[in-house]
């Protein structure tokens, strides 16, 4: 991986780029930036965070896929794996809508049956105050 840090860092020269502007953009510390400089810390999200800032620094080019098969494996896991965890948080948002929908019926029940109850109490108290 330390070929992926030295072209990170040799993208970050030609384009010019300060380090501190980088790893603001992308939401990294010194350490960590550093750490990717020497072939360390790089994980999906931070391959995926990289490409959004910067849509010519793809997880391929850091990888070099064009010249080695196992990087291209290696970008389409984790693409693959980063469409995956989009399709679980997507499933996970979509069952906690569902949660509440069906708390929020229960919740519109709950308020009619009362609404009901008191109506009821309201027309026995018109009734008793009119028979007196």
């Amino acid at each position: 991986m330390k070929e992926v840090g030295a072209r990170l860092q040799e993208y970050l020269e030609k384009k010019g780029i300060q380090k501190k502007t980088f790893m603001k953009e992308v939401g990294l510390s010194q350490g960590h930036l550093y750490g990717m400089f020497k072939g360390k810390n790089f994980s999906l999200e931070i391959l995926f965070r990289i490409n959004d800032k910067y849509p010519d620094l793809t997880p391929c080019y850091l990888l070099n896929c064009q010249k080695n098969k196992e990087n291209t494996n290696t970008i389409l896991e984790l693409e693959n794996d980063k469409l995956q965890q989009e399709v679980m948080y997507k499933d996970m948002t979509i069952e906690t809508l569902r949660n509440t929908i069906e708390v929020l019926n229960e919740t519109v029940i709950h308020y009619k049956e009362l609404n009901k109850v008191k109506n009821q109490l309201t027309k026995h108290e018109k009734e008793k105050t009119t028979q007196d």
